[in-house]
């Protein structure tokens, strides 16, 4: 479920608008990420909680 429905959101569709158009020029290097608390979650999200390494 990578994403959910993050895509559909108007500052994604902004971007990728001006990315299409070529507006940022050449992308070298892209990070994102998400933090959520999962505490008082059911016990199956402590299985797939992320791990760094």
């Amino acid at each position: 479920m990578m994403m959910e429905t993050a895509v559909y959101t108007r500052e994604f569709l902004m971007v990728q608008n001006r990315f299409d158009k070529g507006e940022f020029g050449e992308i070298s290097f892209a990070r994102g990420g998400h933090m959520q608390d999962m505490e008082g979650w059911p016990d199956f999200g402590i299985v797939f909680r992320p791990t760094t390494t």
